[in-house]
């Protein structure tokens, strides 16, 4: 998967929230959090180590600018997500929340639950605490629907959320939705819900399925919960899954998360509410994959709309309904009033409206225009603090900047090449030089509280002296010249940052020479994911879980690998994580995955990540799943004591 940082700031209106139901009218004035226990986010650094969210075009975190005007860059949120061999999508998207899955037997993400209400407590030391990390369990990821509580009493329902977001969205058709918790899962979500999702654990959690179990790891079972309707009052059945997930298969559709559901080989309606799968091949955590293909649109109205029409739109089943949508304007959704999990939602409307230019953004959301916002610039956020925003709730996961090499064309193709960069590289110095000291130095792709993570099993480490032999000789068979390599990056503040620094790093060598190209986030992304580019391509790889984000980026014949990676090693290790019950030996597997992947440097990964969100009090109840995509159907707010 692909993916970039962002801070995500989700705060109260400052002019207050309107809130509504029925005939019940009343404004309340958002109270914002006191500051006084909250540390700003130009020293905060130290205790939340970076700004991140999935795929985005921000990479901030600590790192100096070097542009002269840092608050005018564009945020993009999300152009790409995690999944399978799908880890780099050419839908452009918001470049945002963190899109990856975990799975049932997946290792849970380190996180600080949202705590709308309260004040965030000062941390001491140059990291943020962290939560352990769950190791994986074992046997086959089956997952079944929680049992039902009673509602709550002190849920206030009414009011409406204005999001402003950095870039529009291509569609929602579930052909063309990147991820689940990219910007445009995000919305997705709201208008067609979600068969599963991954909770803040990491786990895989049932919602409008009833459960998704197997007792092989190849024939996998998904029951849906009962009376669920279409909001075009259609039945959400087994027959309207079986229909989405075969145009997610059809290639002349060219899904985005076609890899996913070509795991599967066959389907069949048992009866209205099951379907079996079975799969192409056994994989005891395919659970993970059903999060990325989660979205389920209604039958009936795609095929009398068309796929182009119901892109622009789309029926589910959702917890909202599309009321209008004026692109690069505002898209208005409204509760369904039909909702299968009433009495949620709670809020009357939520309104997203994208704001390219992120001071133009951040204004906007200052003077009043919005009570949700999304921003990438770290200036911007300390500014939205100093204003009162609230609470900080950081996240750190796996993965994050990282150079992706091209395997597949010179000069990269050379592995000595890519042994030398990475030599070359002192992840010490990057912390210091670009990230101020304040994040970490990355020296293996996994969290030190993941139970992937080995002190043994660690990247190329820095040795200046053998690089420049690698490029001496390199050199020399090719007749003394220079060795020329293509770098490219976002046209973004952040990115640029650290390109600016591996290419001043590697130009002090004798016979290197580093072109760096700055490009617009779509022709990047799918530079990237083509492999059209030469060389090095800047970009971010987030996730909690491995499997399927960062496994299935590298294996052999990936359709969207980003290097052209292949390894019978690393694939062998990975086939084996897929099948073992036994969690100790997934460990093992990954853990062998990772020394192939050090050995042969496809990717170097520089820097982790981690995200930023800001909650106000009157917001209550915000949650994030699958790394980004908040549940809007159970949020609320708080009008009253």
């Amino acid at each position: 998967m692909l993916c970039c940082c962002t801070v995500i700031c989700i705060v109260s209106r400052r002019n207050g929230i309107s809130l509504s139901r029925g005939e019940a009218t009343l404004t309340t004035s958002a109270g914002l959090q006191p500051r006084r226990k909250v540390v700003r986010i130009s020293k905060v650094l130290a205790v939340a180590t970076s700004l991140g969210m999935v795929l985005a075009a921000c990479g901030g975190g600590g790192k100096k600018s070097t542009a002269t005007n840092s608050t005018t860059s564009t945020a993009i949120e999300n152009t790409a997500t995690t999944g399978g061999d799908t880890g780099l999508s050419t839908t452009t998207s918001e470049i945002g929340a963190t899109t990856t899955t975990a799975a049932v037997s997946g290792t849970s993400r380190t996180t600080v639950k949202s705590t709308s209400g309260t004040t965030a407590k000062k941390t001491t030391g140059t990291t943020a605490t962290k939560a352990a990390t769950n190791a994986p369990k074992g046997g086959i990821g089956n997952v079944v629907a929680t049992t039902s509580t009673a509602p709550r009493q002190d849920i206030q329902p009414g009011g409406s959320v204005t999001w402003l977001t950095s870039a529009e969205q291509i569609g929602y058709d579930p052909i063309n939705v990147s991820g689940a918790g990219s910007a445009d899962g995000r919305a997705a979500s709201m208008i067609m819900d979600m068969l599963v999702y991954a909770d803040g654990t990491g786990q895989v959690q049932a919602q409008t399925a009833e459960s998704l179990t197997s007792t092989d790891g190849q024939v996998w079972t998904l029951k849906i919960k009962p009376n669920i309707k279409f909001s075009d009052g259609t039945a959400y059945d087994a027959n309207a899954v079986k229909f989405n997930y075969q145009r997610l298969q059809d290639p002349a559709n060219k899904a985005s998360r076609a890899a996913q559901a070509n795991l599967i080989g066959s389907m069949d309606v048992l009866d209205a509410q099951t379907l079996k799968m079975t799969l192409k091949a056994k994989n005891a955590v395919f659970p993970q994959a059903m999060v990325l293909i989660a979205f389920i649109g209604s039958p009936a109205a795609i095929q009398k709309q068309g796929a182009a029409d119901f892109n622009n739109n789309p029926v589910g089943a959702g917890p909202f309904i599309l009321k209008s949508w004026v692109r690069d304007s505002q898209m208005v959704m409204t509760r369904n009033p039909n909702y299968w999990n009433a009495p949620r939602p709670y809020l009357d409307q939520v309104t997203l409206k994208p704001i390219v230019d992120e001071t133009q953004r951040l204004n906007t959301y200052c003077a009043g225009g919005g009570n949700m916002i999304f921003l990438t610039v770290l200036q911007n956020a300390d500014t939205a603090q100093k204003q009162n925003c609230g609470a900080i709730q950081p996240s750190i996961l796996n993965g994050g900047i990282v150079l992706y090499f091209n395997t597949q064309k010179a000069p990269l193709n050379d592995a000595r090449l890519r042994k030398a960069i990475a030599m070359a590289i002192d992840v010490n110095d990057y912390s210091k030089i670009v990230d101020g000291g304040l994040i970490p130095p990355m020296k293996s792709i996994f969290d030190t509280k993941s139970a992937f993570y080995d002190q043994s099993v660690q990247q190329q480490a820095f040795n200046n002296a053998e690089a420049q032999k690698i490029f001496d000789q390199v050199s020399a068979e090719q007749g003394g010249g220079t060795i020329n390599i293509p770098m490219s990056t976002f046209a973004l503040v952040n990115y640029q940052a650290t390109a600016q620094y591996i290419q001043a790093v590697l130009n002090k060598f004798n016979h290197v020479k580093v072109e760096l190209t700055n490009e617009a986030a779509p022709a990047h992304v799918t530079s990237c994911a083509t492999r059209a580019y030469s060389g090095i391509c800047v970009f971010a790889q987030f996730f909690t879980d491995p499997e399927p984000a960062w496994t299935g980026s590298y294996t052999c014949n990936s359709t969207s690998s980003a290097t052209g990676y292949c390894s019978t090693a690393f694939d062998a290790a990975v086939a084996d994580n897929q099948l073992t019950l036994d969690p100790a030996k997934r460990i093992q597997d990954i853990k062998d995955a990772q020394k192939a992947f050090y050995a042969d440097i496809p990717a170097y990964f520089l820097e982790q990540r981690e995200t930023w969100t800001f909650t106000a009090p009157a917001m209550q109840d915000f949650q994030y799943v699958n790394d980004g995509l908040p549940l809007l159907d159970r949020l609320w707010i708080k009008s009253h004591s």
